[in-house]
């Protein structure tokens, strides 16, 4: 059980929140992650460590994050039908230029119409964002590899809300083509200076665990509200079919990306419609 808030005040708003119902004798913890913030944002936590120890399963977006190659390859590889469809002819002469002076882009400048324009997004933020960063300070899914550590750690059951090829897949196949060109493009127009800018705004939001600050932001941008609902919300109403076999009967540590704990289809609120009661705790 995590510890309680020795001042007897509920954080307004949490990372870490606690799930109870009246027929459940069991209680579990959902804490929303940062993919690119490391383990020891939480590892020094005495609150986080209790939750840990007393939890019968650690649940995470994926079990693992190992995925089959080939299925990877499938996967970014445009359909027989599917084709690059660019509305102004301006837009495929600006991506190609930039796919030549990006160093993790500048190889597919002359077949980008191989790949889907998802899978140059992935390229385009991983170089960007994750390659090469201090492994203290971030890294790829650093955060939520805590929580996997921990479980083998310590012989706890580790559960998978959905496979590393199913999250793939989302991003790969549950956006249309035309969609998937029209964030790329509109990612690649962003300068630098500005992306920074909404990732250093958004770490804030994070840090200073707001979850309010954090639901303005979407994972693809704020003009595609429809694609941010398709890639998070779905996925937690399919999440919310997995979860109660668990919670309902046994303690659960449940670690997910903190975008899918705020909103109408968040988490939290889903939770409280299927009878749960959700509470902030400070760690």
């Amino acid at each position: 059980m995590a510890q309680e808030d020795s001042t007897g005040n509920e954080p307004a708003s949490s990372l870490l929140w606690e799930i109870s119902r009246s027929d459940v004798s069991f209680r579990s913890y959902l804490f929303g992650t940062n993919h690119l913030v490391s383990g020891a944002f939480v590892d020094t936590s005495s609150v986080m460590l209790n939750c840990i120890n007393s939890a019968d399963v650690i649940i995470t977006e994926v079990e693992s994050m190992e995925i089959d190659t080939a299925f990877l390859v499938k996967a970014m590889t445009m359909k027989k039908n599917d084709y690059y469809s660019f509305s102004d002819p301006d837009d495929e002469e600006y991506m190609v230029n930039f796919f030549r002076n990006n160093p993790m882009l500048k190889a597919f400048a002359d077949n980008y119409f191989i790949l889907k324009p998802m899978a140059y997004w992935l390229i385009y933020f991983y170089s960007n964002y994750v390659k090469g960063a201090p492994s203290d300070n971030t890294g790829i899914s650093t955060l939520d590899t805590y929580f996997m550590t921990e479980a083998n750690k310590r012989n706890k059951e580790l559960a998978g809300l959905e496979t590393m090829e199913e999250q793939i897949s989302y991003f790969m196949d549950s956006i249309s083509i035309n969609s998937q060109l029209a964030i790329l493009l509109s990612t690649i127009r962003i300068k630098r200076e500005e992306m920074d800018l909404a990732k250093n705004t958004l770490d804030t939001c994070y840090l200073s665990q707001d979850l309010s600050c954090m639901s303005t932001f979407g994972i693809f941008g704020s003009r595609f509200r429809n694609e941010n609902s398709l890639f998070l919300e779905n996925r937690n109403l399919l999440w919310m079919k997995k979860l109660p076999s668990y919670i309902n009967y046994k303690s659960a540590v449940i670690a997910v990306g903190a975008g899918h704990l705020p909103g109408e289809y968040g988490l939290l609120n889903l939770l409280k419609k299927q009878g749960y009661t959700v509470k902030p705790v400070r760690f």
